[in-house]
């Protein structure tokens, strides 16, 4: 698609996301994808959460450096439940006012395809597809992997699969990151041929990094993980591994953890009582990962629950040595001892044992890279980036006479609330 086309769309992106002060999967995808969506002549207007009493920002074509130079550390706030869907019921109603204001005003500049793409299907779609309905503008909601499977209880979950059920009836288009994740958001909705599977992306390019190079020493047998520090994450198990690797191998070797989480406290004193803290770097929250990946011999990633990781992919663009846990989200993106070595996720032993097989065969490391890094070409922001713009192509018209009390009567006789999915 050439510039001149493409400045005929005009995009406003919504998330409940704290798009500007955290990291994360949705986090790298909206700085990534409103970057290059900006470099092919398409507006771009932001529409997110922030943790304040105002609750939302707006940003309009926001320039975001590769490096993710724009964000801080933040102290996570742990909430009740009450409290932090409050807080999001309210961050919603601002959203819909706000897109209300925004696409009135976008309207009085000409006749651009105008798109709502939100990078959730809960509160932040809310917002999206009431707004989106009202006023007669294409709406997209976008499902960042099995975000469901990590509420902590039944009533969260209900309470989300009610929302999803609303938004993934009304939106126009509705993306999932994985099959897994597209399963799930197929029990909700009738009429799937409005569902697409396109995964994440990144910028090949910027992983072509030096071997071997960074902040260790190389005479370290360097083993890494980049991500959450968070339950599903399973690093108490990756912990363990490292343990029962390093009695084996009998070398210098270090464990690195970049990212944070509210499991950092906990992972450092399984660490002490192991008796391994001093061969593990816990580098807190990274605004620039690449001189770490750089310097890992080995990525791991041990997790239970994935949709489509981007650390994954990050390491297979830098030909990285993975191993990684045999589930079903990560097997569709790397194939066993292909592009890396994956491993049961509750067998530590089997971890220690795919350690080995890399730090005793380095012509394996070698193989195993190469072989992943052609593979995350598939993944290149260029690829699926224009895979989404493909999509916005393809929006039915919007039917002028779908007004408002059209939407009302629909709503109400066509959505039933009480969901349960098994």
């Amino acid at each position: 698609m050439n510039s001149e086309k493409n400045a005929q769309i005009e995009l406003i992106i919504t998330s409940s996301h704290r798009i500007h002060d955290t990291i994360g999967g949705v986090e790298k995808f909206v700085a990534s994808f409103s970057s290059w969506c900006i470099a092919k002549g398409i507006d771009v207007t932001i529409v997110s959460r922030v943790l304040s009493l105002k609750s939302i920002r707006i940003t309009q074509n926001p320039v975001y450096s590769e490096t993710n130079d724009r964000l801080k550390t933040v102290k996570k706030i742990q909430l009740s439940p009450q409290l932090y869907y409050l807080g999001l019921a309210v961050f919603s109603i601002s959203a819909f006012f706000t897109l209300m204001r925004i696409i009135k005003r976008l309207r009085l500049h000409g006749s651009k395809l105008l798109v709502i793409h939100s990078q959730d299907t809960n509160f932040a779609a809310l917002a999206t597809v009431f707004a989106g309905k009202l006023l007669n503008v294409h709406t997209v909601i976008h499902q960042h992997g099995p975000y469901q499977e990590l509420l902590s209880s039944k009533n969260m979950k209900m309470i989300e699969q009610n929302i999803n059920k609303v938004t993934c009836r009304f939106s126009n288009l509705v993306i999932a990151t994985d099959i897994y994740t597209a399963e799930y958001l197929k029990k909700l909705v009738s009429d799937k041929t409005r569902i697409r599977v396109i995964p994440a992306a990144v910028n090949i390019n910027l992983y072509d990094i030096p071997e071997k190079e960074g902040f260790f020493n190389k005479s370290y047998f360097t083993i890494g993980y980049i991500g959450r520090l968070s339950t599903e994450k399973n690093l108490e198990l990756l912990l363990r591994a490292f343990k029962e690797f390093k009695l084996v191998a009998n070398v210098p070797c270090k464990l690195v953890l970049v990212g944070d989480g509210k499991l950092r406290l906990s992972l450092k004193q399984l660490a002490t009582t192991l008796k391994i803290n001093g061969d593990i770097v816990f580098t807190g929250f990274q605004k620039n990962i690449l001189p770490f990946l750089s310097s890992f011999d080995v990525f791991v990633l041990p997790s239970k629950i994935e949709g489509t990781p981007i650390s994954l992919i990050e390491a297979m663009a830098a030909g990285k040595a993975i191993i990684a846990s045999k589930i079903p989200p990560i097997e569709a993106i790397v194939a066993d001892e292909k592009e890396a070595l994956l491993f049961n996720p509750d067998n530590s032993a089997e971890l220690k044992d795919k350690l080995l097989a890399f730090f005793d065969d380095s012509e394996l490391c070698k193989k195993l890279g190469s072989n992943a890094r052609n593979k995350s070409k598939e993944y290149d922001a260029e690829i699926i980036f224009g895979q989404i713009l493909k999509e916005y192509a393809k929006l039915r018209p919007i039917r002028i006479h779908e007004n408002r009390e059209d939407f009302i009567s629909m709503f109400s006789e066509k959505v039933k609330i009480n969901v349960d999915i098994s």
